[in-house]
């Protein structure tokens, strides 16, 4: 009986003796000795030199920083957002005519004005000031700085007056500054205003699905709301005067 020869990695094999790929799995359970190199697809991975591992983790420090830097820059604000909103707001002047029909010679009364555009910009002052001078007289025309965001031409303007001495106005004017000149609004009363609701006109565009029978053009209006009208809460509303050409 001859010895069983076993292969070495020195020896070379015949073409015959080729293994099939699809027989490698069965190849190895029944020899379970080394394979040539040529039935070895993947060979194991060389060990990285020592000193070069944390060199991925040093060239991601850079960018994280930066991208923590940007990130920073982002949330914080800028001065030109800052100086966008400041543009934004205006001052506006307010020319307030006293009927000469007023009844007290000089108003104690509290007046509130509300005033903006078709596009919810308004301004609100909740008490003009009377104290200390010669405001609200009968007769006279006093000239208040309002201000407000602003916006695209007034269309809408309301009074509200508490107190007991029924303040009349002639008329109200609303000056709003712009980039080439400024532009005026002119809104007629003539009447002493109702005690503790607002008071006053809408001339804003209205909707076009707004209800039938609803006349266009300029409508003066109370409401009984302790806050500052918008021009959406009298829309519709009848008129107690008509105002003055």
């Amino acid at each position: 009986m001859s010895p069983r020869r076993f292969w070495s990695p020195t020896q070379q094999h015949h073409p015959r003796r080729r293994r099939h790929p699809r027989l490698l799995c069965s190849y190895i359970n029944r020899h379970p000795h080394p394979l040539p190199l040529r039935y070895i697809n993947a060979q194991p991975a060389m060990a990285a030199p020592t000193g070069y591992a944390a060199a991925p983790l040093r060239g991601l420090a850079l960018p994280l920083l930066l991208l923590s830097a940007v990130i920073l820059l982002a949330l914080a604000p800028s001065s030109s957002t800052a100086a966008a909103a400041a543009a934004r707001a205006c001052t506006y002047t307010l020319r307030v005519k006293t009927s000469c029909a007023s009844p007290a010679p000089r108003s104690s009364d509290a007046v509130s004005v509300a005033f903006g555009d078709a596009y919810r910009n308004e301004a609100h002052a909740p008490r003009l000031p009377t104290s200390g001078g010669r405001a609200l007289e009968r007769c006279g025309t006093d000239t208040f700085r309002v201000p407000g965001p602003c916006g695209y031409g007034v269309c809408y303007l309301y009074l509200r007056r508490d107190g007991r001495d029924g303040w009349a106005p002639e008329w109200v004017q609303v000056v709003q500054p712009g980039p080439r000149a400024p532009a005026a609004a002119t809104f007629y009363f003539g009447d002493p205003l109702p005690d503790g609701v607002w008071y006053g006109h809408d001339r804003c565009p209205k909707a076009k699905g707004k209800a039938a029978g609803a006349d266009d053009g300029e409508h003066p209006a109370a409401a009984t709301t302790d806050d500052a009208p918008l021009a959406s809460n009298f829309t519709g509303m009848k008129p107690p005067i008509q105002p003055q050409p």
